[in-house]
């Protein structure tokens, strides 16, 4: 927004219509130049305001994802330990089962010869 500068009537009674006008359109480019000036100041900031930004979120990203590395090797690493200890775990549980299964059997079959005993005995009779 341009604001053009303006004399009071008096500057121009005491300086003379060219004089002031010629101060008037000094004044004026002053105004353009300055404007200009604070406008790439402005812009030179942002731009360093905006690097700056860039290179921050650029960093933060690359810790996040040296975290993210981390926290993944960490649970890659626990799941490993913990499938070996369910492995264990399995282990026992099968060799315990099988020995449950083989005593059972033993009982069974003596059940059975104690069964077929009996009753080749109660056939004698």
């Amino acid at each position: 927004m341009t604001v053009t500068a303006k004399l009071s009537q008096s500057f121009y009674d005491t300086l003379g219509e060219k004089v002031a006008n010629e101060l008037v359109d000094w004044l004026n480019q002053v105004d353009s130049v300055l404007r200009a000036e604070l406008k790439d100041l402005q812009d030179a900031g942002f731009l360093r305001f905006d690097a700056g930004v860039s290179e921050r979120f650029t960093r933060f990203g690359t810790r996040l994802e040296g975290r993210f590395r981390e926290f993944q090797a960490g649970v890659k690493e626990r799941l490993g330990k913990s499938e070996v200890g369910m492995d264990d775990r399995f282990s026992v549980f099968e060799a315990n089962i099988e020995e449950r299964f083989d005593s059972f059997a033993v009982g069974m079959k003596q059940r059975f010869k104690t069964f077929t005993t009996a009753m080749e005995k109660a056939s004698e009779i």
